[in-house]
């Protein structure tokens, strides 16, 4: 898909709509045809520099090296580049560009210009990631993203997290941009991994010591509680029998706070306490209660804060 000088080309294989190649001017001196082979043949080699030479000087090259480039050939790798020239006039040209991009098949017609003499296309694709890089720890193929806007060569995108409490979804992974000049933007999700699922759990165990060692049938701030009237004060004993791990704990799902975690669940205890009747005659009781929990574990704070609505 080509956008050139605001012209809109039709990506013909798939029927679809192909947009976003402006070719502004160009390294080589060679014909408009030529110049649009080699940048891809550039690329197809996994030589960055040579490849950025095709066009105008990008913000950061950041993502724009030989060892990114032969990430995203591996995974897909630019073939059959054929080009020839439709129409030149003046300092423009129509060039029709056929190549495959991995299993994408490109079949596109451009108008390209000429500056200063030279033919150039642009030769990265603009990635806005202002939202997605509040995502703890985020990566591009293992560097870490520390600007909103980073610059790509056309093709699949690994993005990752070194946090080790989440995992992270890259929604377009397979739907990559195989057009430079573009501007994308990813589409990106979180998920606890199995880390973050064990650091919520041991973070709300620690929480509940106090509740699991109270001798109180209400103890105050604590989820369960029991009723009985001929309860003797002080001589609970509390047994929480469910297995913490086993709760469901969610990232949040505020893209400014993924790190808190929710959980709402319930939990199930044995309590034993006194009993005393109207004839003063002492016995021990034991009974089962559940209690509901709603918290939510900051998993920002070391160690996890837990803070219970």
């Amino acid at each position: 898909m080509w956008i050139v000088v605001g012209v809109v080309a039709v990506l013909v294989a798939g029927g679809g709509i192909a947009a976003g190649l402006l070719l502004t001017g160009g390294k080589s001196s060679a014909g408009p045809d030529e110049t649009v082979k080699d940048y891809l043949t550039a690329l197809a080699e996994g030589h960055a520099a040579d490849a950025l030479e095709y066009g105008p000087k990008p913000a950061s090259t950041t993502f724009l090296t030989d060892d990114v480039l032969a990430k995203q050939q591996a995974k897909a790798k630019i073939t059959d580049i054929e080009t020839h020239t439709v129409e030149v006039k003046d300092d423009h040209a129509r060039v029709a560009v056929k190549y495959k991009f991995g299993s994408k098949p490109q079949d596109v017609e451009a108008t390209i210009s000429k500056v200063k003499g030279k033919w150039q296309v642009p030769t990265t694709v603009e990635m806005d990631v202002s939202d997605e890089r509040k995502i703890p720890g985020l990566t591009l193929f293992g560097k870490p993203v520390t600007e909103d806007k980073i610059y790509t060569f056309p093709g699949p995108l690994d993005f990752a997290t070194n946090n080790p409490n989440i995992t992270l979804k890259n929604e377009d992974e397979d739907d990559y941009e195989t057009t430079p000049g573009e501007a994308s933007a990813p589409v990106l999700s979180i998920d606890l991994n199995a880390a973050g699922k064990k650091a919520a759990a041991d973070a709300l165990t620690a929480s509940l010591q106090k509740c699991i060692k109270s001798k109180e049938l209400q103890p105050a701030g604590c989820p369960q509680e029991e009723f009985d009237f001929e309860a003797v004060a002080h001589t609970a004993a509390w047994k929480l029998t469910t297995d913490l791990t086993s709760l469901d704990y969610e990232a949040n799902d505020d893209e400014d706070q993924p790190l808190l975690v929710r959980v709402d669940d319930e939990l199930e205890w044995d309590v034993t306490y006194k009993a005393k009747d109207f004839d003063n005659h002492v016995t021990t009781q034991h009974d089962s209660t559940t209690s509901f929990l709603s918290a939510t574990i900051d998993l920002t704070k070391n160690p996890p804060a837990v803070h219970t609505d």
